[in-house]
């Protein structure tokens, strides 16, 4: 029986990191449901095929190189790409650090991990926050936008601290910490069939403040709360009409704004 009523979505989804593929190399992918080959053609660009075509074909993925990552295009009725991932300014600067990276993979489908972010209680419950962060979400277009206003416990006291997301569809999402340590974390969660995603980290810090135990325990903190989502995600049952509660967030608004990515949907689907 099929674990969620939705396919793979469409969008642009990272693939690999830069350095894992130089020149000369070739590296398998699993990602939508197929099985790829990704590797560089004479200039250096990454060139993505799918192997289950015919060899006479070249029917080559859209892929795009960018913010130190490599994405590929993903459409459910073999649409070209329909918007332009951004140039992340501070992935591409010499004062910020090299990436740090983390890689799952998690037995879950792309709307299960990004209706978490709109889940305002969990965060108290599951993270163990000191209290359900207030928060503002803005959906326009294929973009998502969410603030989040937190208290963080520092060894000064209680600090007012603030994180800005931002996704572009449903694999790529950048989101900026302030408030004691500045970190950007760009994720990605790609889809390896309809019920299984690859989900990568990348964190980076100015140099001047990344080697502090505070910067530091920014990074465990997040990874921390990666590892404590899984085991929700790989064992929660999708609901089209969930009983929802004070606290819970937008997950009408989140669900109807994740139907666009679905050209592969055959018939319609409950959002509840």
């Amino acid at each position: 029986m099929q674990r969620f009523p939705f396919p793979i979505p469409d969008g642009w989804f990272q693939i690999a990191w830069s350095d894992e593929l130089t020149p000369g190399d070739v590296l398998p992918v699993r990602a939508f449901g197929k099985r790829l080959v990704l590797g560089r053609d004479d200039s250096g660009a990454p060139v993505l095929r799918d192997l289950g075509v015919r060899r006479s074909d070249p029917n080559t993925v859209p892929v795009v190189e960018r913010n130190r990552m490599i994405f590929a295009w993903n459409h459910g009725r073999g649409g070209a790409p329909a918007w332009e991932l951004p140039v992340v300014d501070e992935a591409n600067r010499d004062d910020w650090t090299a990436f740090e990276t983390h890689r799952w993979e998690i037995a879950t489908h792309n709307q299960e991990i990004g209706e978490n972010l709109v889940d305002r209680a969990h965060f108290r419950y599951v993270h163990g926050t000191k209290e359900v962060p207030e928060s503002e979400l803005v959906l326009d277009g294929y973009i998502r936008r969410a603030t989040q206003h937190v208290k963080l416990t520092t060894p000064r006291g209680v600090v007012d601290g603030r994180i800005d997301v931002t996704a572009y569809g449903m694999g790529f999402t950048t989101t900026r910490f302030t408030g004691i340590a500045e970190t950007l974390l760009l994720l990605s969660h790609t889809p390896v069939d309809d019920e299984h995603v690859v989900s990568r980290f990348s964190f980076t810090q100015p140099r001047a403040s990344s080697n502090s135990n505070v910067a530091k325990a920014i990074v465990r903190d997040v990874v921390k709360q990666m590892n404590e989502d899984i085991p929700i995600w790989e064992h929660k049952r999708y609901l089209a009409r969930p009983m929802l509660c004070d606290g819970d967030g937008p997950i009408g608004a989140y669900r109807r704004w994740a139907t666009q990515f679905y050209s592969g949907l055959s018939g319609p689907v409950a959002i509840g």
